[in-house]
Order: C-alpha cells, then structure tokens, then sequence
C-alpha cells in the first residue's frame, strides 16, 4: 500500500529512479480528501478576486513576489509553467 502526492507518486518517479513502474505495479483504490489550495495576500492589495488579482499584478509586477515549497512540487510546478507564460 502507498499512500502519497502527486510529487511522490508522479514528480518523482518522471526524475528519478525508483524500483516500481508507477504505471504497471499500481493501481488506485480510494482517494483520499484532497488538501485544498489557498491564495492569500495583504489586506492592502486592492483585489477582491482572483480576476482583480491578476489584473492588479500585471499593472504592478514591482510589487509583487511568490515562493513556493521546491521545485519538486504541483505549486512549484505550476509556477514554473506560469512564470513561462505558458499557463
């Protein structure tokens, strides 16, 4: 049995070697509840959604920065593919 991420389960095996076939030696059986994503900011960004957002950090790239927990990550990922403008 293993339980895991999409980093554990897909991110990993796709850049390193490890000693299963992700794809013939498992199967899934449940999902678990999936950790849900939040986007928080300072009380004096002037944006009451996620369009406003967008819009108000286009108009202030100088203001604005990110981080994220690895490279190795669905969040780093998807930076990294944002970051490209390809998202």
């Amino acid at each position: 049995m293993l339980i895991g991420h999409s980093s554990t389960n897909v991110i990993v095996p796709a850049l390193y070697p490890v000693p299963f076939d992700v794809m013939k030696d498992l199967a899934p059986v449940a999902q678990l509840p999936n950790n849900p994503f939040l986007l928080v900011g300072r009380i004096a960004i002037p944006a009451k959604d996620l369009k406003e957002l967008v819009t108000w950090i286009k108009a202030n790239p100088d203001k604005v920065s990110a981080a994220t927990p690895g490279a190795n990550t669905f969040r780093g990922a998807a930076k990294c593919v944002d970051s490209q403008g390809t998202a």
